[in-house]
């Protein structure tokens, strides 16, 4: 017996073109390739998370099966909780206005950047450069105690 297989073509497959439809919808022409399993990572978390809080609402309503209203509720449940909407425009205006009202405190007339006092800095020198005007004068062997010299010895 022979098994027919099909000969290979450059279509992609019916699974791999519902995957991207989304992105064609919204006028995503070109994207990596992983980002469709991202996505679809991100939606088997989302429903199996949903379906789990359904089986909580069916177990809590003493229910023998899920139904739809378990589902809306824990749509809605999870929704609360994990995605939130931006407050509406004229409470973001309303609170801007507020904050706006209260004036600047008035820029310090010293120009530049306020560093701390020298000691406290990091960026101070912490080193003397010694020339010949400032080096110590070199006392001779002759002039130091004997048991100086004895250690030199």
């Amino acid at each position: 017996t022979r098994i027919h297989r099909p000969a290979p073509t450059n279509r992609p497959s019916r699974t791999t073109r519902a995957q991207s439809r989304p992105f064609f919808t919204m006028g995503v022409d070109s994207y990596d390739p992983r980002v469709t399993h991202q996505l679809l990572e991100l939606l088997y978390r989302h429903v199996s998370t949903v379906l789990l809080d359904a089986r909580v609402c069916c177990d809590h309503a003493d229910k023998p099966a899920i139904d739809a209203d378990d589902v809306k509720l824990a749509l809605r449940s999870r929704n609360t909780f994990t995605f939130t909407q931006p407050p509406p425009r004229d409470v973001t205006m309303r609170l801007a206005a507020e904050r706006n009202a209260v004036p600047l405190p008035p820029i310090d007339a010293r120009a530049g950047v306020a560093l701390p006092p020298e000691l406290g800095q990091l960026t101070r020198q912490n080193y003397r450069v010694m020339t010949q005007s400032n080096r110590p004068a070199k006392r001779s062997r002759l002039s130091q105690s004997p048991a100086a010299r004895a250690s030199y010895a």
